[in-house]
């Protein structure tokens, strides 16, 4: 079964996992949309910031941040997304401005990860090639939560390395302002965090259609997110 994807009418039952964030902030605002272009695709959607079984969970397909390991699991690479180093005006007047990645290890830090435990921050000099810098961080505030991570920010809790869409809002309205303007929390040319579709299909299995149509929705978000990190960068 073949077709134009944005005018296809697609029916049945989808059943998607993804990050908090992800549903709530990033794909929520293109939800209605989607709803109008397929009307007969039903959304089932989980959002938990741990990653859940597919099969087990009866669920065709997830949406997870980061390299994926598992080698049983059929994934696809949908994009990346930017990622900021962000703190509020008021933390930054208490503690001031680090010129530096590695003046960081004197500053309050927030760390978003799914085990507890230092996380490593690499930063890279945007206008040198070879220029870059990577610190231990061990979160004063330690959360598998970016969404609880970006409103600590916002509080003045400390500084806090998260993937843009999360904390966009609040940079727009200056609740949060960007720490570190001329170091990119990832290599230049990587642009950013990246995003995969995890499938329950195995890898010799071609998803079925409902599920290629949602990831080829995502993949137009996607796109779009690109081109904004790249005009707020």
């Amino acid at each position: 079964q073949t077709c134009a994807l944005p005018i296809c009418q697609v029916r049945g039952q989808l059943r998607v996992s993804m990050p908090v964030s992800v549903g709530e902030r990033l794909l929520a605002p293109h939800l209605p949309g989607w709803r109008r272009r397929h009307p007969g695709l039903r959304f089932e959607i989980d959002l938990s910031d741990r990653n859940v079984p597919l099969v087990q969970g009866g669920f065709d397909l997830a949406i997870r941040l980061g390299r994926q390991t598992d080698s049983s699991l059929r994934a696809q690479l949908l994009g990346r997304v930017p990622v900021r180093l962000v703190a509020s005006p008021s933390y930054l007047a208490a503690r001031g401005h680090p010129t530096r990645p590695l003046e960081l290890r004197d500053h309050d830090c927030l760390t978003v990860a799914q085990s507890a435990g230092p996380v490593e921050w690499a930063f890279y000099h945007r206008t040198s090639r070879t220029r870059s810098e990577r610190l231990e961080v061990v979160g004063t505030v330690h959360t598998t939560s970016p969404m609880l991570a970006g409103q600590l920010a916002t509080r003045g809790v400390g500084v806090l390395r998260v993937v843009e869409w999360v904390v966009r809002e609040e940079l727009a309205r200056g609740a949060l302002v960007e720490v570190l303007p001329d170091w990119a929390c990832h290599a230049v040319a990587d642009g950013g965090v990246p995003v995969y579709v995890v499938f329950a299909q195995g890898a010799s299995a071609e998803p079925p259609l409902k599920s290629r149509v949602f990831v080829e929705l995502v993949k137009e978000v996607l796109a779009r997110e690109v081109l904004r990190g790249h005009t707020t960068a």
